[in-house]
């Protein structure tokens, strides 16, 4: 058999997997589209669509092997391989691995947490980031970012801030020599001028030389926790100074060597400027946080809006009225409107 005989025949032999393998890239771009339009209109998580993608690759590798131009015994031996090897990959990582996807997968149905919510778990704290299948991101409070593996998450418990409200307090030790009830109403309402609700007052012990005192209130906008937590520091401590309260313990007071009756109260300075609103802690700290939940909330809306349309586009097949038929063409009208803005929003987030 000459070259020239040669060559077309192997070409038609090595037909079938070349075409397997040119399929197997079609379905890998094509399904990459789709789970990116899928993604951007919030009907698809990253979870799902990891896992697509390694369905894919599994089931083109054994559509290559089964297409290629040798003999069935090889085919099988190949195929014994693959499995000898996943077996062992899946046996030695399952701890790891394999734990984690299962965690993934387990905390993506209980959908207990989301984008953008505060999670406390072990010594770790922070807005969620990111959620993969097996890990999830945080940012914390110092603005860095935590990874922590699924696994980890199902084995400890974590804790998420309500989304409808939290409650925020500050510990603080005075005196007896100074009446509770002065001390109750100066504490309600340094946390009333800090912008909680439902304020209340508790006593947390009664130590040798002070009582421990807490202000606690609710905060309905759990998004600025840190920066309301500072403002009830600041609230409290110009409220109780405003009322010539010391907030030193006795025991300082008695081993100074000061008058008894001198107070270590700052005086109040007049000629200092208004103290200027600053922007809230969170949009420094929590930045990926904070767009990470953007663009979650963009393609739920997105999401809806699609579903309405879908729903206006049902009503206008089966109405009868012109007038109906126009205010149902006005409502798409205005979605499809709507959309257009939104979806704006959600490709200049995604390319900044």
């Amino acid at each position: 058999m000459t070259v020239l005989e040669w060559i077309p025949e192997q070409l038609f032999e090595l037909m079938p997997a070349t075409l397997a393998f040119a399929a197997f890239c079609a379905c890998y771009l094509l399904y990459g589209r789709y789970s990116k339009k899928r993604a951007a209109s919030g009907k698809r998580t990253r979870i799902a669509t990891q896992l697509g993608f390694v369905s894919i690759s599994l089931i083109g590798l054994t559509a290559f092997i089964l297409t290629l131009p040798i003999s069935e015994t090889t085919k099988g031996q190949l195929l014994s391989l693959i499995g000898i090897i996943l077996s062992a990959a899946i046996a030695l990582s399952s701890t790891t691995f394999i734990g984690n996807a299962m965690a993934g997968i387990m905390l993506n149905s209980t959908n207990s947490f989301k984008i953008g919510g505060y999670i406390k778990v072990g010594d770790f704290g922070g807005r969620i980031t990111e959620r993969e299948l097996l890990h999830i991101e945080i940012q914390s409070e110092d603005r860095n970012l935590t990874i922590l593996p699924n696994l980890y998450l199902v084995t400890h418990p974590y804790r998420i801030i309500h989304s409808k409200g939290t409650i925020i307090s500050v510990d603080i030790s005075l005196g007896y020599d100074i009446n509770r009830k002065q001390i109750e109403k100066c504490l309600t309402d340094a946390a009333v001028e800090a912008g909680l609700e439902s304020p209340f007052v508790q006593i947390m012990g009664l130590g040798d030389f002070s009582v421990s005192y807490r202000i606690a209130g609710v905060l309905k906008e759990v998004k600025q926790r840190v920066t309301a937590q500072t403002e009830l520091y600041k609230c409290v401590l110009d409220t109780l100074h405003d009322k010539q309260i010391e907030i030193v313990s006795p025991t300082f007071m008695n081993t100074r060597a000061q008058p008894q009756s001198s107070q270590s109260i700052p005086k109040t300075a007049h000629h200092l400027p208004e103290e200027e609103k600053l922007l809230p802690i969170e949009s420094i700290v929590f930045d990926k946080a904070e767009e990470a939940e953007t663009k979650e909330s963009l393609q739920q809306k997105l999401k809806k809006i699609r579903e309405g349309k879908d729903k206006l586009t049902l009503m206008l097949k089966t109405s009868q009225g012109n007038h109906d038929k126009q205010a149902i063409t006005s409502r798409i009208a205005n979605l499809e409107n709507i959309e257009a803005r939104v979806a704006a929003a959600l490709t200049k987030l995604e390319n900044s």
